[in-house]
């Protein structure tokens, strides 16, 4: 619904505009590439992906930050 979709929008602009925490290196990005090269900038480039398989809760709704 617009009500949940204009709330997680502002709870992002929020996040992305605050202050840093003490030790905190953050980076507001508007596209994947450029998370990447936020996240190589950090790490590195000799880094490896390493994922997990889990297919409990597979094919369902899944909500991110609440």
């Amino acid at each position: 619904d617009n009500g949940s979709m204009e709330k997680m929008m502002r709870d992002s602009l929020g996040e992305c505009e605050r202050v840093p925490a003490r030790g905190e290196t953050k980076k507001c990005v508007g596209s994947i590439e450029d998370m990447i090269d936020f996240a190589a900038s950090v790490l590195g480039r000799n880094v490896v992906v390493r994922t997990t398989e889990n297919v409990n809760g597979s094919k369902k709704d899944v909500m991110v930050g609440h």
